[in-house]
């Protein structure tokens, strides 16, 4: 009987496994450019407004934060909290007005889940690099404790200061701690601290109990 027979030659010489580390590498790299390629399609996909906003901003924080690191200013007033109480107000209100804006847009769009994802990374790939700069973003973002809110995060905002390696950074730092999301935390320990007092006046007795179920520092 005939049977078919399938022969396998030998190999004339071993496979090079440089050149195919170099493929794969090729083709990793290609790979990688479609990805570049297709991400910026995605972004001309994203309301014009909006780009303008965090565009303008981006070029703001590049500009501001050069002149600031001027070493003129670096040598004068590095540090010096007279020189950022005196432009601090003008900057709150500059980036205030640009954060506001970009916040009122991402509402009047109603973006899905998809391409909330889409402008959350356009948003953070130009500015991201700035506002980590600050002290209190940065450890609100990296979460030493597993969770933004912590400790430390409370300290700043109750200390409300400036913050950081250079001048940029710490008007951003002031910012961030001095913004109404933030300075509620204050308000409320004001308004506990306040309520503790009236409660103790009212029972006037020197043991009062009290029973605290509260998360995280507050």
């Amino acid at each position: 009987n005939k049977c078919n027979r399938i022969v396998i030659e030998p190999r004339i010489k071993p496979f090079n496994l440089v050149t195919i580390s170099k493929c794969n590498e090729l083709t990793d790299t290609c790979l990688r450019s479609s990805e570049i390629m297709k991400q910026n399609y995605l972004y001309s996909t994203i309301d014009p407004a909006f780009k303008d906003e965090v565009n303008s901003l981006r070029i703001f924080f590049e500009d501001y934060e050069a002149y600031l690191n001027s070493p003129t200013l670096m040598t004068k007033f590095d540090n010096d909290k007279n020189f950022l109480d005196s432009i601090f107000p003008e900057f709150y209100s500059f980036l205030n007005k640009h954060i506001v804006t970009i916040d009122k847009l991402l509402i009047k769009l109603s973006l899905s889940d998809s391409d909330h994802s889409l402008y959350k990374e356009y948003y953070q790939k130009n500015l991201h690099r700035f506002f980590l700069k600050a002290p209190i973003i940065h450890r609100a973002y990296y979460k030493p404790e597993g969770y933004p809110g912590d400790f430390g995060i409370m300290k700043m905002i109750h200390k409300n200061e400036y913050l950081g390696e250079n001048n940029f950074s710490r008007l951003l730092h002031k910012y961030s701690a001095s913004i109404p999301g933030a300075q509620v935390a204050v308000l409320r320990t004001n308004f506990l601290e306040n309520r503790m007092l009236e409660f103790y006046n009212e029972k006037k007795s020197d043991l009062i109990k009290i029973f605290s179920i509260a998360s995280g520092p507050a």
